[in-house]
């Protein structure tokens, strides 16, 4: 029973990241700061925030409109593809390797071969398969999340002083790959991004539900589908707003998670950045000192200091 009520409270949770119009602060133990709190949750609809405007950019780039004439995937459209995801979620790609980016097009570009030529289907097959049944012996994780790409130069460990040419995993950029491409090809479970924030909000869920995760045990992306699959399903997690359900779970996590940490980079619309710059400064001077951030967060839209609250209630 106990579990029970933690699924509701996190799926009430979940409805006040999409609809916090819909709710209050003493749902989430808010109750202390009503005196502080000026208005309603969503009194005002955010608009356009930088993170909505970049994923737009992004999913464009997925539609069918930038195929072949045959419907074909091209391996520039990958690594135009690739290129944007690195610059707008900061994967650091092109920034750290030489070739990163065309290697793992080519990879991406290897895996999408079938049916006579190369189509977005075959791929999203694959990755919805693995996402049902995740194993580092899917080819999905030998032939694309276990291999390494580009250049770089490092330090040589057993070597002081010298240098070496070696290469890097790139797992956050492609689950974000394959979380886009799901999207795009409407599948209604999708691909869950491998983000610093789920790995550090999703044992803690993990816990309330009865379900033992530590971070350490969800590094590599198969135990993490994993437990991000349990978890989703012990809430009863569901597609909601043309998202699948994966990405209502990431779209929830990701924004209290940022809102958690005091940093609203992403979140905020033009109009609200140079609105709240004031408090925005104070915030990020205060970000160290938490007992100073809930007065500091409710000068902001309302919605930000309910997110603040389920997050501490999580």
């Amino acid at each position: 029973m106990e579990n029970i009520d933690h699924a509701a409270k996190i799926r009430a949770a979940i409805d006040a990241v999409f609809n916090p119009e819909l709710h209050s602060l003493d749902e989430f133990g808010g109750e202390m700061w009503d005196a502080d709190f000026p208005g309603h949750p969503a009194s005002i609809p955010p608009g356009d925030s930088t993170y909505s405007i970049d994923v737009e950019i992004i999913s464009d780039m997925f539609k069918p409109t930038h195929y072949t004439n045959g419907g074909e995937l091209t391996r520039v459209l990958v690594m135009q593809r690739l290129a944007l995801i690195d610059l707008f979620y900061s994967t650091n790609l092109v920034q750290f390797t030489d070739f990163g980016i065309s290697q793992l097009a080519q990879a991406i570009f290897d895996l999408s071969q079938g049916n006579g030529g190369h189509f977005d289907s075959v791929l999203a097959a694959k990755a919805q398969d693995f996402v049902q049944n995740p194993s580092t012996a899917h080819v999905i994780y030998t032939d694309l999340f276990d291999k390494q790409y580009g250049f770089q130069f490092r330090a040589d460990p057993n070597n002081k002083g010298t240098y070496k040419l070696g290469q890097t995993n790139a797992v956050s950029i492609i689950s974000k790959y394959l979380y886009f491409l799901l999207e795009a090809q409407g599948c209604p479970v999708g691909f869950p991004i491998y983000d610093s924030i789920v790995k550090e909000l999703l044992p803690k869920i993990g816990r309330k539900l009865g379900q033992k995760i530590t971070k350490n045990s969800i590094q590599d992306i198969v135990p993490y589908v994993t437990a991000i699959k349990t978890v989703a399903d012990a809430i009863g997690v569901q597609p909601r707003n043309g998202l699948s359900k994966f990405a209502v779970f990431d779209f929830f996590l990701w924004r209290i998670g940022k809102v958690g940490r005091a940093n609203f980079s992403l979140l905020l619309t033009e109009q609200e950045v140079v609105q709240y710059q004031t408090t925005l400064a104070a915030i990020k001077a205060n970000r160290a000192t938490p007992a100073n951030l809930p007065p500091l967060i409710a000068q902001l839209p309302g919605r930000f200091l309910l997110w603040y609250c389920i997050y501490l209630s999580i």
